[in-house]
């Protein structure tokens, strides 16, 4: 399937559509849904193939899965937050990590006593 293929199924179709809102007979209906399911296969079969030429490009797992998540739209996320200073998030992790710390510590001694 090229480019010229897929255009020129559109191309048939329009007249086709044309004619039957004009006037409406079962023939130009028919001709009309005919020109349609064509350009719709032609067109699914080259999303197809572009997507399988994309698939088979990527050599890692790594890059698959960037172009997975960039054709469903995925956006990729901060993993930290942009608002806060450097020195405010430091504190802020390292205060969460020592609370973590003395969570598990006084955990440990519980069950042991």
């Amino acid at each position: 399937m090229d480019y010229t293929s897929s255009e020129s199924s559109k191309a048939g179709a329009a007249p086709g559509r044309a004619s039957m809102q004009k006037v409406g007979t079962q023939v130009h209906r028919d001709i009309y849904i005919h020109y349609r399911k064509n350009t719709k296969s032609i067109v699914l079969a080259e999303k197809r193939q572009y997507l399988n030429e994309k698939v088979l490009s990527n050599g890692s797992s790594k890059e698959l899965l960037s172009l997975t998540n960039q054709l469903l739209g995925k956006e990729k996320k901060a993993t930290l937050p942009d608002s806060l200073p450097c020195d405010k998030l430091c504190e802020n992790l390292m205060s969460f990590f020592v609370d973590k710390i003395d969570t598990i510590k006084s955990n440990l001694c519980y069950k042991i006593a």
